[in-house]
């Protein structure tokens, strides 16, 4: 026979594992599939539908934020600060560098802070389905 501790504790086992299957499920749903081919950052236009904004990986050398635009273009950010290479992330409506604080505007360009160049941008294109960021 079970003994009431055993089974409450089988029981938080079992919901525990249901519970981080529900979260692996929900990250793998809203992570959207990319290729890098050819110096190329290939996203699913799909990605777009439900948010206008896109943070992808670029190995080795940071994030690249991929905004679609109130006119349906796009833009394509290195998210590394210029003043020294620090990590650069969303904040309220601007990006803010985390090692000094520079801030830049959503297009990339210097707003305050020790930054004097704009974030690296990336040429766009679409391509059938897909949003095309070329990194070279």
């Amino acid at each position: 026979m079970t003994t009431r501790r055993e089974f409450l504790s089988a029981c938080g086992t079992c919901l525990a594992a249901a519970g981080a299957g529900l979260m692996l499920q929900s990250f793998i749903a809203t992570r959207p599939v990319f290729k890098i081919q050819d110096d190329e950052l290939m996203v699913p236009l799909a990605s777009f539908e439900k948010k206008n904004t896109v943070i992808m990986p670029y190995p080795d050398k940071g994030d690249i934020l991929i905004r679609k635009n109130e006119d349906n273009s796009f833009l394509a950010l290195l998210l590394v600060c210029t003043h020294r290479n620090g990590k650069v992330v969303e904040s309220g409506k601007v990006l803010k560098c985390t090692k000094h604080g520079s801030l830049f505007n959503p297009d990339g360009s210097v707003k305050s802070g020790k930054a004097t160049e704009d974030l690296k941008r990336f040429p766009v294109e679409i391509r059938k389905d897909q949003v095309v960021v070329k990194i070279s």
